[in-house]
């Protein structure tokens, strides 16, 4: 390139330094977006898996009946494949504070040896110190807050079948092996004791095979020394309970970010198209004097390059720093995680900086290609693209036309700018379709269980015990035992993790003409009274790998004990927990024992929060008065608030991304109409001439940018609802089946917030038009 081609490019640039600085912003603030999510995703994938791992998670734990000692657990140590091992015991324990009530949350207390080295399942001691003294309890840092406890506190605790003792908080803990308190409605205590029927083991290897076989290999030597080993626990290896969820949501929101930066390149690519427009008269001059189309390109090319090359100086620091605290927040706030290591692959690095430079050169070839091709007939030929005025209307329809006629002039700008504004309109709009999907789920839930108040006793109990009680409309008698798969001649492995909730299987006795179970069945028939080997699942179960289907025999372990079943119905569950529904002769047949109903299902007169809670305490004091010891009370809001909390994160993730892409959007927009006032110096110019009032320019400029974001708006409609069904499908299969559900109101949000947000952005290039005069118009150029 010669220097006469240089210093044309300085000139070109130093004339359009708005219009430049325009696309640098563009473009600048798409890269922000990619790059956020982009380090984003591998920050957060990387450090879910460092600080699970950190906490030497059990690759297994065997369920016992009774109590073991030390030397039982060294010889466990010795066996073939053991890395490690440990004994613990762990309690699910009603609590109160120093307001004197018993709280609705239980308080899932894990116990541990005084002089334990926590080489297995260990967490970060915060404040205090472990083990703790003498009738201290340390609590999980997010349980402290859910629990509204301190430091200090005196925790009043009861174990089923125990009586009430008092503790005192002396202490803080973190364990990022568990999901956040707040998510599970639960709190985590930390004790000492002497007694365990839980050995935990760490198994060399991540292959679920092999950790079965091993666990079952010392499940073996334990039989074989007269001990009953009821269950062994292998969740997923080194994976934390919502791994899953979070690598599901940043890869669809890295798509989205993705898309955002290539149309923001894209729109770049046009702004420059309208630049070399008015270039076209020079290019002819030039081509005149003997410049080849070749020598011309090199200029226009560097040019771009130098805007992607600032745009991604500019944007590289702060996507890093976006990143940063973006991701600080989810581990903090989603998965009570600590954010350690900010690192990222030098290859992403090299990523953002090859697509900040070479996506906008590329997708500006074609028209700078154009521009460098034209021959000195054509640039005589020429009379600009964006000078012709239209007719000026009178009045607000006059505008309103006008307005629209000028969008039709710029179709490839236009369809950009609504592009990108349709982007984070769609995510926005389908993640609120999903909250309402998830709420609609809720309802159902509602709707198939019509149970207020989940009463559990640490003794038998019957429906009569609390007929009667102010505010109980009805109430029936349930019994549920934890039950895994067996086979014959094998110690029965779930996929459970350490909190019991997740990955767990339950049996449910309940009475056959049941006034609070009315969920759909997909196959089959429900219970009928004498049906004493019958069950009726839900959809989560499998049996080898498939669903479950009526004719089959499901094989479970109660407590140590083989029984069967004969599958006769299959049922559409919202939130199912994985559980077997069965008679309750059925279950005393199955155990040998005979039926003793421990859970009371309650609904009350009124389904608000307070009647709720009130009909819990009520139904308590009607309970301890016939001498039943209750082990938990919960009224249904809290299930709900615990269903909430897992939707929290995805949404939260979800609307963040929607946001700093509707910001990439309005920001392209008011590049957009910036240029395009440029472009149309000299229409303004003939406006005001044949007498258009500066606010009426103004106003056509503001119409414009408003039917801009309006069709950004419509086009989102249809790929919002695409993407939800996408999401509802995909979380579908991930948690729950999930009604289609259409949020009405955050469309009518996202209408209100993008039309408000287009007509400010494009504010400033309506003044700069309402104030251009015939004598900028006849400068032009």
């Amino acid at each position: 390139m010669t220097r006469l081609l240089l210093v044309k490019l300085a000139r070109d640039v130093s004339a359009a330094k708005g219009r430049i600085a325009l696309m640098v912003i563009v473009i600048g603030v798409g890269l922000v977006a990619f790059s956020t999510i982009l380090y984003t995703r591998t920050i957060v994938d990387r450090e879910i898996g460092r600080s699970y791992r950190a906490t030497e998670p059990a690759s297994a734990t065997l369920l016992l009946r009774d109590p073991v000692d030390q030397a039982v657990l060294n010889g466990v140590r010795a066996l073939p494949g053991v890395r490690d091992t440990a004994l613990r015991a762990q309690f699910d324990a009603r609590w109160r504070g120093a307001d004197g009530r018993w709280s609705a949350d239980p308080l899932q207390t894990f116990v541990y040896a005084p002089g334990d080295p926590l080489r297995v399942a260990r967490f970060r001691v915060e404040q205090g110190t472990w083990p703790p003294p003498p009738g201290g309890i340390l609590i999980e840092r997010v349980a402290m807050r859910v629990m509204g406890v301190h430091v200090g506190d005196p925790l009043t605790i009861r174990e089923p079948g125990g009586a009430p003792r008092t503790l005192r908080i002396t202490g803080v803990v973190h364990d990022p092996s568990l999901a956040p308190a707040d998510n599970e409605a639960k709190g985590y205590g930390y004790v000492t004791g002497q007694a365990f029927d839980q050995v935990k083991l760490l198994v060399d290897g991540e292959d679920p095979a092999m950790i079965t076989r091993v666990a079952r290999d010392v499940g073996a030597w334990l039989r074989a020394r007269g001990l009953t080993v009821e269950e062994i626990q292998v969740p997923p290896p080194f994976q934390h309970p919502h791994q899953g969820q979070m690598n599901a949501i940043t890869a669809v929101v890295l798509v989205f970010a993705a898309l955002a930066f290539v149309l923001s390149s894209f729109l770049v690519a046009t702004l420059l198209g309208g630049l070399l427009t008015r270039h076209i008269p020079h290019i002819g001059m030039l081509k005149a004097v003997g410049a080849s189309s070749r020598r011309l390109f090199q200029p226009y090319l560097l040019m771009i390059f130098l805007i992607g090359a600032v745009a991604t100086l500019l944007a590289f620091a702060p996507g890093v720093v976006a990143a940063r605290l973006f991701s600080g927040r989810i581990l903090d706030r989603m998965l009570n995680m600590d954010l350690t290591d900010v690192s990222v692959p030098a290859w992403e690095n090299v990523a953002v900086v090859a697509a900040g430079v070479a996506i906008p050169v590329l997708l500006a070839l074609a028209p700078i290609t154009r521009a460098a091709r034209t021959t000195v007939r054509q640039a005589l030929d020429h009379h600009g693209g964006a000078d012709r005025a239209t007719a000026f209307g009178k009045g607000r329809g006059g505008i309103v036309l006008m307005a629209l006629r000028n969008l039709t002039r710029r179709r490839t700008r236009l369809a950009l700018s609504a592009g990108l504004l349709a982007v984070s309109g769609t995510l926005f709009v389908a993640a609120m379709n999903v909250y309402a999907s998830f709420q609609g789920a809720i309802a159902d839930a509602g709707d198939q269980h019509s149970v207020d108040v989940e009463v559990r006793t640490a003794g038998p109990v019957t429906a009569a015990a609390v007929r009667g009680v102010p505010g109980v409309a009805g109430v029936e008698a349930w019994r549920a035992e934890s039950a895994a798969p067996a086979e014959p001649g094998q110690i029965s492995v779930t996929a459970t993790y350490p909190d019991q909730g997740h990955g767990g299987f339950r049996l449910v006795a309940v009475p056959p003409d049941t006034a609070m179970l009315r969920v759909p069945l997909t196959q089959g028939r429900w219970l009928r009274p004498g049906d004493v080997d019958a069950a009726v699942v839900n959809q989560s179960r499998q049996i080898g790998g498939r669903p479950v289907r009526v004719g089959d025999t499901l094989a479970l372990s109660i407590g140590g004990r083989l029984t069967s079943w004969h599958v006769i119905g299959v049922e559409q569950e919202v939130f199912p927990q994985g559980s077997a529904y069965v008679t309750p002769e059925g279950l005393a047949r199955a155990t040998g024992r005979p039926y003793e109903s421990d859970l009371l299902m309650v609904t009350t007169v009124r389904h608000d929060p307070g009647a709720r809670a009130a009909a819990a305490d009520a139904v308590e004091t009607a309970l301890s008065q016939a001498g039943v010891q209750v082990t938990s009370s919960t009224p249904r809001t809290r299930y709900d608030q615990a269903v909430d909390g897992h939707m929290y994160a995805m949404l939260a993730v979800l609307l963040a991304i929607a946001g700093a892409l509707g910001l990439v959007g309005v920001i392209g927009l008011a590049g957009a109409m910036s240029s395009a006032v440029i472009e149309r110096t000299r229409e303004f110019g003939i406006l005001h001439a044949i007498g258009a009032p500066a606010g009426a320019v103004r106003r056509l400029v503001v119409a414009e940018g408003v039917f801009t974001a309006l069709l950004g708006c419509l086009l989102a409609v249809v790929p919002a609802l695409a993407l939800t069904a996408a999401l509802r499908s995909g979380l579908s299969r991930m948690f729950v089946p999930l009604p289609f559900r259409m949020s009405v109101a955050a469309m009518v949000t996202w209408f209100a917030v993008v039309v408000v947000g287009a007509a400010l952005a494009v504010l400033g290039p309506a003044v700069r038009a309402s104030r251009l005069t015939v004598r900028d118009a006849l400068a032009r150029d």
